[in-house]
């Protein structure tokens, strides 16, 4: 009944554990061996071996403090299993609490709640370090995606929205890559933006109306300024006429009716107004 009373106890070691199965397998004697001989030894190993175990995981106070256990008495190891460990691990914790009230990337809700462990008790430090510290960070966080949000542009906005709708995962993806990206979007579109656009470019070839107008209204500054008009000289049994040269000017336009017609039918018209007004004149 001892045996079995040992080998349920939450307490006992796998050693122990181990070592009283044996024994319940056994002979009465072997029971009697196991509570007289072996479960003393197989505690102190068990211990030990405890006290390793929190020597890795440890703060500095702690591996300090396992470290004088492993090398004194099993006494030593004893009075650090039931009592040193929680005085050094509160004095770990005070310290590691004190470097998150200074760390600058500590938010408003991480730093009141760090700052109310350190002045509680032992637990208080411990609670906030196990419990409060991951929860409040959280909280941070989303306040900070709420202040980016509102601040940005539209993709910051889209983004630091989804980022809020998602999981704490998306919230710290966004923190420390997406907010990047979509303000690097925001900012190539508004660039985008204010790009003058440069004005639309007509370009005059040389032909159609705009030169045929150019070129009446030169032939017309012709007559008009000389205020006669020499009459066609016929060369090779055609006129300057027809082969697009002006009367009026003596300047073959290179164009002819076909492609300069409106040009000619211009020029023409001012010279035959201004050869009726001299006629005019010599009659009277």
């Amino acid at each position: 009944a001892e045996v079995q009373r040992i080998l349920a106890d939450k307490a006992s070691g796998p050693g122990v554990r181990e070592a009283a199965q044996k024994a319940l397998d056994g002979t009465a004697a072997d029971l009697r061996h196991f509570l007289e001989v072996e479960l003393a030894e197989q505690r102190q190993i068990d211990n030990r071996v405890k006290v390793a175990q929190i020597f890795s995981t440890g703060g500095p106070a702690v591996q300090k403090a396992a470290r004088a256990a492993l090398n004194g008495t099993y006494e030593d190891i004893l009075k650090f299993l039931k009592e040193g460990q929680y005085t050094a691990r509160a004095e770990d914790d005070r310290a590691e609490v004190q470097r998150i009230l200074a760390d600058k990337a500590s938010g408003p809700g991480v730093r009141e709640a760090a700052q109310k462990a350190l002045d509680g008790t032992a637990a208080d430090l411990r609670h906030f370090l196990e419990v409060e510290l991951a929860k409040q960070r959280e909280d941070d966080d989303r306040v900070e995606v709420s202040k980016l949000m509102s601040s940005g542009g539209p993709a910051v906005k889209k983004a630091a929205n989804a980022a809020l709708d998602g999981t704490y995962a998306d919230i710290l993806k966004f923190l420390k890559e997406g907010q990047y990206t979509a303000r690097a979007e925001d900012e190539a579109n508004a660039a985008a933006a204010a790009k003058p656009t440069p004005p639309a470019q007509t370009q005059n070839t040389g032909t159609g109306q705009d030169q045929s107008t150019g070129q009446a209204v030169q032939a017309a500054n012709v007559v008009s300024t000389t205020g006669s008009v020499s009459a066609p000289v016929t060369t090779t049994g055609t006129t300057a006429a027809t082969s697009g040269q002006l009367a009026a000017t003596g300047v073959d336009d290179g164009l002819g009716w076909e492609a300069g017609g409106a040009a000619a039918a211009v020029a023409a018209g001012a010279a035959l107004v201004a050869a009726s007004r001299r006629r005019r004149s010599a009659e009277s």
